[in-house]
C-alpha cells in the first residue's frame, strides 16, 4: 500500500504528538504545522494527500488556508476540519468546502478522524447508471 501523507495544521503541540502516535502506526506520514503560513508553505512545497486543520488558529484560520489553496491551484487536496468547537461545522462545509468535520477531544474522535480521512482519500466509486 502506498504511504499517504497527512498535513495537520494546529497550534497545539499536544495534537501534533497525538496524531503522530495514532496515524504513523497505521502507515501514514504525518507532517505538522503550527500556523496557517507554515501549513501553506508545506502544502506548496510538498504534496500532502490530506489536510487536517484546526479552524481556530491564532494567525489565520481554515477559511483563509482553503481560499489560499484554491487561489494557488492546489485546491484539490482534501480537507478535514478538526475542531473542539461544534459551531464552526457550518463554515467547514460552506466556506472551506471541506470533505469532513470531526470534533476533537471527544471519545472516539481519533477513530472518527481516521474514518473521515479514509473516506476523503478513497478513490471515487463506480458511477450509477441513469
Amino acid at each position: 500500500m502506498e504511504q499517504r501523507t497527512i498535513l495537520m495544521i494546529d497550534d497545539e503541540r499536544s495534537w501534533h504528538d497525538l496524531l503522530r502516535r495514532f496515524f504513523i502506526p497505521l502507515g501514514y506520514r504525518v507532517w505538522t504545522a503550527f500556523t496557517a503560513e507554515e501549513g501553506l508553505r508545506l502544502a506548496a512545497s510538498g504534496k500532502p494527500d490530506c489536510l487536517v486543520i484546526d479552524p481556530l488558529l491564532a494567525a489565520g484560520g481554515a477559511v483563509g488556508i482553503c481560499a489560499a489553496l484554491r487561489n494557488s491551484g492546489r485546491g484539490g487536496i482534501p480537507v478535514i476540519i478538526f475542531s473542539s468547537d461544534p459551531a464552526v461545522e457550518l463554515d467547514a462545509y460552506s466556506r472551506c468546502m471541506a470533505e469532513g468535520f470531526v470534533l476533537k477531544g471527544r471519545p472516539g474522535s481519533l477513530a472518527a478522524l481516521q474514518k473521515a480521512i479514509e473516506a476523503a482519500l478513497a478513490p471515487p466509486g463506480p458511477q450509477a447508471a441513469p
